[in-house]
């Protein structure tokens, strides 16, 4: 098919909602609910290289889903009216769809709270690509400085 060009959109959800999420449908404890949530993040960051446009989860629930679903039908090339939006979430986005955990009372790990810092500052095609790349960079390091606590314990079970 000519002329259809992907246009990556990337909505971020908190990272306490997501791993919580994980945990209560999965029944995975949160280690490993952080350890998936954390891979596949870090995987979709390094692996698209097109420009990106972000939106917020739980701002679809606010104030700011009329102006979400414009700036995001302008991305696509979509051209819709400001009435024609409001429509469109008034008639897709409902309350009681909402799944955004307030307080979950999940502490997070360090590393998705900086993942979270991160996604949070980015909104539309307002992002810091430097910024993503350092932080993917800097994760990669960590996890190759622990590989030998990998190794030592798969030697222990052995």
């Amino acid at each position: 098919m000519t002329g259809v060009s992907p246009l990556p959109v990337f909505c971020t959800r908190a990272g306490a909602a997501v791993v919580g999420s994980m945990m209560t449908a999965y029944g995975l404890p949160q280690d490993q609910a952080e350890a998936i949530y954390l891979y596949r993040i870090l995987h979709a960051l390094e692996d698209i290289r097109e420009g990106w446009y972000f939106v917020r989860y739980d701002d679809w629930f606010g104030e700011e889903a009329d102006g979400q679903m414009l700036g995001l039908s302008r991305y696509c090339g979509l051209r819709l009216s400001e009435e024609r939006a409001e429509a469109i979430v008034s008639s897709n986005v409902r309350p009681r769809l909402n799944r955004q955990a307030r307080d979950s009372g999940i502490r997070l790990s360090g590393v998705v709270n900086e993942l979270d810092g991160m996604l949070n500052s980015f909104t539309g095609t307002d992002y810091d690509q430097d910024r993503i790349d350092d932080w993917c960079q800097s994760v990669r390091k960590r996890l190759s400085d622990l590989r030998f606590l990998t190794e030592g314990i798969r030697r222990i079970g052995k």
